[in-house]
C-alpha cells in the first residue's frame, strides 16, 4: 500500500498541474475525512490495475479511470484537482489526509481476513 501513495501524489500533481493550464471554472473542494475515502478507492483501483492486463493500465493515465470514484461520492474530477491543490498547500494536513486513507485499507482488510478466516475455519472442525 505505501508504494501506491508516491503514485497517487505523482497522479495529483499532474492533474493539478492540467488543470492550471486550463481557464475552467475551479471545482470545490472535497472535505478531508471524503478525500480519504476517495484516496483509498483510488488505491484499491490502482491496484487492481496494476494486477490486470497491460491493456488496461493505458486507461490510469486519464482522470477518466478515477471518474467512477469522485462520482460514488457526489465530486468530479475537478473537484479533486481544487482539493489537491488547496491541501497541498499544507503538507501536514495533506499527509493526515493519506494516512487516514492507508488506515481505511487497513481496516477494510483486517475485515476481509476476519472473513476468510471465518469461511475457512468453519470446515476443518
Amino acid at each position: 500500500m505505501r508504494k501506491l501513495v508516491p503514485y497517487l501524489l505523482a497522479a495529483a500533481l499532474l492533474l493539478s498541474l492540467a488543470a492550471g493550464c486550463g481557464h475552467e471554472k475551479k471545482g470545490k473542494v472535497i472535505p478531508r475525512g471524503k478525500l480519504a475515502q476517495i484516496y483509498a478507492e483510488m488505491m484499491l483501483a490502482d491496484e487492481w490495475l496494476m494486477s490486470n492486463s497491460t491493456n488496461y493500465k493505458r486507461v490510469s493515465d486519464t482522470t477518466y479511470f478515477y471518474e467512477p470514484i469522485f462520482n460514488k461520492y457526489g465530486y468530479t474530477a475537478k473537484d479533486y484537482i481544487a482539493s489537491v491543490e488547496h491541501y497541498i498547500d499544507d503538507p501536514l494536513r495533506y499527509g493526515r489526509i493519506l494516512k487516514r486513507a492507508e488506515a481505511i485499507l487497513q481496516r477494510h482488510e483486517a475485515d476481509l481476513q476476519r472473513e476468510y478466516d471465518a469461511v475457512h475455519n468453519t470446515g476443518n472442525e
